[in-house]
Formats: structure tokens, sequence, C-alpha cells
């Protein structure tokens, strides 16, 4: 067995209204990694909102 230490901080957010509030997070990137999934996305306009803001 392998011995190793792994550390990886995540903040999730998650609920009604959080992507509206996604431009006022501050990210240790220049990316950042939003998943939602099927269809919906589109059919509910949440890409229209994010490429928005």
């Amino acid at each position: 067995m392998y011995n190793f230490n792994f550390y990886m901080p995540t903040k999730v957010l998650f609920g009604p209204g959080k992507l509206s509030e996604l431009h006022s997070e501050q990210l240790p990137g220049k990316k950042a990694l939003i998943a939602i999934g099927g269809q919906s996305v589109k059919k509910y306009g949440y890409l229209e909102t994010l490429e928005k803001n």
C-alpha cells in the first residue's frame, strides 16, 4: 500500500439563486467548472444566465 496525504479544498454553491451569485465569487484561478445536467441547462435559460454574468 502507498503512503500519501491528499488535500483538496472544494467550495460548492448549491440551491435556488446561486447562479445569479456566481459572478461575485472570488475564484482561486482563472477558470471554473460549472456542471448542470441534461438539456435543462438551455431549456430553462441557465446557460444564458451564466453567459451574461
